[in-house]
């Protein structure tokens, strides 16, 4: 089972984190990525710390930020 969190981002939305294995990476993308998700919204960042699920909630949002 991939790695997954959950976290209130500053406005009150709930996000739900998860490291996951990308079949088919786009050409020189690393194979794991995070997908932050949301309501409406999907978001995905393939640079981040190995450390990402001991991050604060206001860390992970800004790191949700680094498309």
């Amino acid at each position: 089972m991939d790695p997954t969190r959950s976290f209130f981002d500053g406005q009150g939305i709930q996000w739900r984190v998860t490291e996951r294995l990308l079949a088919h990476p786009p050409h020189h993308a690393p194979r794991r990525c995070l997908f932050f998700e949301a309501a409406h919204v999907i978001r995905r960042v393939c640079a981040y710390p190995p450390n990402w699920q001991s991050l604060s909630d206001a860390e992970l949002e800004r790191l949700s930020w680094s498309l």
